[in-house]
């Protein structure tokens, strides 16, 4: 492909790429906007609709428990004013009965006979049944339909009065009559149609005695719900029900009476309903609104109702019948859809409108590139040729351009980028040998030996790092990689001969920062213990000769180097330790599920005083205990969320992994710091010696 086609495809990206991300991120923003923005509308809907039904269904609760309040209390006088006066009437003669059986008092109020009822103990008579009338409309409410008084013999005492009397069905046979005439109370009816005016009520009634009968008062459902208020702020295509919610778990709530709301006609639609079920899909939520009715309180849940999401508000009306207000989520979140499609248009203008700037754009670029491809080829064919030999390896590669613009300015930063990328190179291959002496200088396995089984690696975040940890063996039978020590080498803490070949001891140190700066100052050190090791002297007494040597090395750099070195004496089975600067060794003892640390008392870090002392420190071991030998870059890893590994979850793996091998134990942790600290660099070195005491069982007879 010519340069002038693909300087056209460069500048075309260059161009281009500004113009599609705005574009991209533009339309990714404005998507974001709008779904944030119908997002947050829908919740704003939902939770303003929700707080409105909430609102209103305990208004409309208090207000129809005080309406249900008023009418038993107006249906208790009643009752109380009618007995009275039957008790107190005089028992009339047989014209004054035939007289009143189809008679209207002026006040309203009607005395008739049910047919085929014969009264023979009846004591109304005019007198009575004008002044029960009169009773009657001092007690008269609103919400009543009719008000009636039913006796056993047949006669029927109704304000207003009826002008026909007529029953498909005496009254005296209806459910809710024979409840009343049995309870000692007030009682109420479900929901049912009224004989004479077809209209769908309630009756809520009490016994009379002498005479036996009923007395009542019929309450049309319009009258109960409508004048409560419940329908007037009720979102349109809301279904409404009023249910029975006696049964303890159901799975269905039976039906007395159901409307939809229009907007304009709402109640007037409620009729009373048989046999049918209220039933939802979602049986957890549809039992918990249940478990909300029972306890008195107003429920909303949004469940499933034929098919559609929908928001039911159940509230409780009287004892064991509530009101369902079942609503679809598509009429609550309207307002929402209806900005989201305003949102969605305005956004496809906007499209359309880049796509117009884009393909100008696209033509302005092609234009230009054509004019000034020539002007730039020569130019870059040299570039592109000395770039080809840099990259074979010659790094005496150059670029002889003589223009006086960006191109010359190009190649000498060409020719400057060969010597450089030398220089890197030798650098690269220094610092790859300095990590493979630095490796060497390691343990390069696990030690064998017998009563502990010990298992430990370094991990550098750079090529070389400046963590340490070292094994030493004593004793004649003991060699490690460093020499033998035999009978007339004395041992660490000043003891001769044959004792000498029961002890190990395990060093870790860490170098403050890391580099190449942490990698020598940690070889001197090494040197320097190995050298102190190989001659007789105690522990403490070692290290304040290296630290001296370390001071005259380091002198003013400000570096400093922490250690820890701990001897195992299997015979005497203790441990002795010196810790300068180091944290503390974690033990974990499996028998009794306990941590503790080798503290005691420490000294101040290597190459900071020239002349600081340190101490010894000892103290019992036990068979399988667990020493964690570790630098500060395990527990201080850092996860994504800037949270540390931390000292609790290095115990929490200890304890889970105590009964594998101290190498299956130093794997775990490891696996478990990488997989915390996930995709982030490695910030610090990272070392980690697990050694297990296994005692003197372990140990061959001599």
């Amino acid at each position: 492909m010519k340069f002038r086609w693909k300087l056209l495809i460069l500048l075309l990206i260059l161009a281009m790429v500004p113009v599609l991300v705005l574009r991209t991120f533009g339309a990714r923003h404005l998507q974001m906007l709008s779904a944030e923005l119908v997002t947050r509308l829908r919740t704003c809907r939902q939770a303003t609709v929700e707080t409105q039904l909430r609102f209103l269904a305990n208004d409309y609760a208090a207000r129809l428990h005080a309406n249900i309040h008023q009418a038993e209390t107006l249906v208790s006088l009643q009752a109380v004013e009618t007995q009275r006066y039957l008790r107190q009437a005089q028992t009339p003669s047989a014209a004054a009965i035939k007289s009143a059986a189809s008679g209207i008092d002026p006040a309203g109020a009607g005395f008739y006979c049910l047919p085929g009822a014969a009264p023979r103990v009846t004591r109304i008579g005019p007198a009575s049944l004008a002044a029960i009338s009169q009773v009657y409309g001092l007690l008269y409410s609103p919400f009543f339909l009719r008000q009636q008084t039913i006796l056993e013999d047949g006669c029927v005492i109704s304000r207003p009065a009826v002008p026909k009397p007529g029953y498909a069905q005496d009254p005296r046979k209806r459910r809710w009559y024979r409840r009343a005439l049995a309870a000692s109370g007030l009682c109420w009816s479900k929901p049912l149609t009224d004989q004479q005016s077809g209209l769908s009520v309630m009756v809520v009634a009490k016994a009379l005695t002498r005479p036996p009968g009923v007395t009542a008062a019929v309450i049309p459902l319009i009258h109960l719900f409508e004048k409560c208020g419940i329908f007037r702020h009720t979102l349109p295509q809301t279904s409404i029900f009023l249910v029975d919610f006696s049964r303890h778990a159901p799975a269905e709530l039976e039906v007395l009476a159901r409307g939809k709301y229009s907007g304009k006609t709402a109640v007037k639609c409620l009729n009373g309903s048989t046999g049918q079920r209220l039933v939802s899909s979602d049986s957890s939520r549809f039992r918990m609104m249940h478990s909300e009715l029972q306890q008195g309180l107003v429920s909303l849940q949004y469940m499933p109702y034929e098919g559609r999401s929908s928001l039911w508000t159940g509230v409780p009306a009287m004892q064991n019948i509530a009101l369902i207000l079942i609503t679809p989520t598509k009429v609550i979140l309207a307002p929402a859809a209806k900005t989201e499609r305003f949102v969605k248009q305005f956004m496809q203008r906007q499209f359309r409108f880049s796509l117009v700037l884009l393909l100008g754009t696209l033509a302005a670029v092609v234009i230009v590139a054509v004019f000034f491809a020539r002007t730039v080829t020569r130019p870059l064919r040299i570039l592109v040729a000395g770039a080809r030999r840099l990259a074979n390896g010659n790094f005496s590669a150059r670029a002889e351009v003589t223009t006086q613009d960006e191109f010359a300015d190009l190649a000498r930063v060409f020719n400057d980028l060969g010597p450089a990328l030398l220089q890197i190179s030798r650098m690269e291959h220094a610092l790859a040998v300095a990590a493979e002496v630095q490796k060497s200088l390691l343990p390069q396995g696990d030690p064998c030996i017998s009563g502990l089984a010990a298992s430990g690696t370094s991990i550098y975040c750079e090529k070389i790092g400046g963590d340490y940890f070292d094994y030493l063996t004593f004793g004649e039978q003991s060699k490690d990689r460093f020499g033998t020590f035999g009978e007339q080498s004395k041992d660490r803490f000043g003891t001769f001969g044959e004792q000498s070949k029961d002890r190990f001891g395990v060093v870790i140190a860490d170098v403050s920062d890391h580099g190449i700066a942490a990698a020598l100052l940690m070889a001197t050190a090494r040197a320097l213990l190995h050298e102190r090791a190989a001659r007789p002297g105690c522990a403490s007494c070692d290290l304040a000769e290296i630290n001296r040597q370390l001071c005259t090395d380091v002198g003013d750099s400000g570096r400093f180097m922490t250690l820890f070195y701990a001897e195992f004496d299997f015979k005497a089975e203790t441990i002795r330790w010196v810790r300068a600067g180091h944290d503390p060794v974690l033990v974990y003892d499996p028998a009794s599920d306990r941590f503790d640390e080798l503290n005691g008392r420490g000294g101040i870090p290597l190459g900071i005083l020239a002349h600081a002392q340190w101490i010894e420190n000892a103290r019992s071991v036990r068979n399988g205990q667990i020493f964690v030998f570790a630098t500060d870059g395990i527990w201080e890893t850092r996860n994504p969320q800037g949270e540390f590994f931390g000292k609790k979850r290095l115990r929490h793996l200890i304890r889970e992994n105590a009964g594998q091998e101290p190498r299956a134990i130093r794997d775990a942790v490891m696996h478990a710091v990488e997989t915390f600290r996930g995709p982030l660099k490695t910030e610090d070195d990272l070392t980690l010696v697990i050694a297990k005491y296994t005692g003197m069982s372990s140990r061959p007879q001599t």
